[in-house]
C-alpha cells in the first residue's frame, strides 16, 4: 500500500480548480447576459494561493529531514507501507517506480540499503545498523490505527507517551488513523485531539476501491462530508477523505502534511464475500 502525500500537490491542485472555474464562468455567462469581450485569462502564476502546510519549507523545522533533503522543492515523498527490500537491485526497482520512503520493514533490513540508494526510513531503528548519524532516517512512527484499537482516553495517553521519543534526533513524528477520525460517530473533540495533538504528519487509511464497506447493504455512512454509495468506489472518495482530514487538522489553526493510503492489493478482510482486489486501472485513479 502506498501513502500519497498531498502537501506539494495542494498548491497546484488549487490552481487547477481555479482555472476550471474560470472556464465554466466563461461558458455559462452568455446564457444570462449578452456576449461581451472576454478578458484575457489570468496566468497560473497570478492565481490566488490558499493556506496549506508549507510545502518543502515545512521540513526545515526538522533537522533530520532537512539534512536528508526533504526541504528541497524537487523532492516529493512517496511512501510504501510494509514493503521489503533486501538488495540494492530491489531498492533501485522501487525507486524506478517512484517509491522513495518506507514505513514498516523486516527487522533485519540494513541501514545501508537506504543510504546507498537514496531512500528514507520512517520508524524506530530496525537494528544496530541504525544510529543517531543515520542521515536517511527522517521520521518516527508512533503507532498504527490507535483510534480503532483504544478508547479515546487510552489512545491519547498511548500516543502522548510515544510522541516525544519519535522526535528524537530532530526527526518528525508521524502516525496513521482509521477512517473513524473522519466520522461523525466519533466526538469532534476526540477526533481533533487525535489528529492535532501528537504528530507533525498524519494520515488515514480507508481502502475505497476494494473495501467491503462500499458494497454493504444497507449502506450507512456518517462522514463529515457525505460519500454516496454510487461514488464510494471512486478516486473522488480518496480526495473527499483528505478534505475531511483537513477539517479535523485545521481545528487548532496549525496545518500539517496529510497523507493517505491507497491500496495496491485489497482492503480485506479475506473472508468477506464483497472483498475486491485492486488492479492497475484503480491505481491510476478512475472516476
Amino acid at each position: 500500500m502506498a501513502v500519497h502525500h498531498r502537501s506539494r500537490h495542494s498548491r497546484q491542485g488549487a490552481r487547477s480548480i481555479s482555472v476550471l472555474l474560470c472556464a465554466l464562468l466563461v461558458v455559462l455567462a452568455p446564457m444570462s447576459a449578452p456576449a461581451q469581450e472576454t478578458a484575457a485569462a489570468p496566468s497560473l502564476r497570478d492565481l490566488p494561493r490558499i493556506p496549506w502546510e508549507g510545502g518543502a519549507d515545512y521540513w526545515k523545522q526538522f533537522p533530520a529531514a532537512d539534512a536528508a533533503g526533504w526541504s528541497n522543492p524537487a523532492f516529493f515523498p512517496i511512501v510504501a507501507w510494509y514493503n521489503g527490500i533486501s538488495s540494492n537491485a530491489e531498492a533501485q526497482y522501487d525507486k524506478s517506480v517512484g517509491i522513495n520512503t518506507y514505513i514498516g520493514m523486516d527487522a533485519a533490513t540494513p541501514y545501508s540499503l537506504f543510504a546507498d540508494n537514496g531512500l528514507y526510513w520512517i520508524g524506530p531503528p530496525l537494528n544496530g545498523t541504525f544510529t543517531a548519524a543515520s542521515r536517511n532516517w527522517v521520521g518516527g512512527f508512533l503507532d498504527d490505527e490507535v483510534d480503532g484499537r483504544y478508547s479515546p482516553a487510552e489512545g491519547r495517553a498511548h500516543l502522548r507517551q510515544l510522541s516525544q521519543a519519535a522526535r528524537a534526533g530532530g526527526r518528525f513524528a508521524y502516525t496513521n488513523y482509521t477512517q473513524s477520525v473522519l466520522s461523525k460517530d466519533m466526538a469532534p473533540s476526540d477526533a481533533e485531539a487525535y489528529v492535532n495533538d501528537f504528530t507533525d504528519v498524519t494520515s488515514v487509511d480507508m481502502y475505497w476501491y476494494t473495501v467491503p464497506f462500499c458494497s454493504s447493504v444497507p449502506y450507512r455512512e456518517n462522514y463529515l462530508i457525505p460519500i454516496p454509495q454510487k461514488q464510494c468506489r471512486s478516486a473522488s472518495s480518496y480526495g473527499t477523505a483528505l478534505q475531511m482530514l483537513r477539517q479535523r487538522d485545521a481545528a487548532d489553526g496549525r496545518l500539517q502534511p496529510l497523507w493517505q493510503f491507497v491500496e495496491d492489493l485489497n482492503g480485506g478482510p479475506a473472508t468477506s464475500p464483497s472483498r475486491r482486489t485492486s488492479h492497475p486501472g484503480s491505481s491510476r485513479g478512475p472516476s
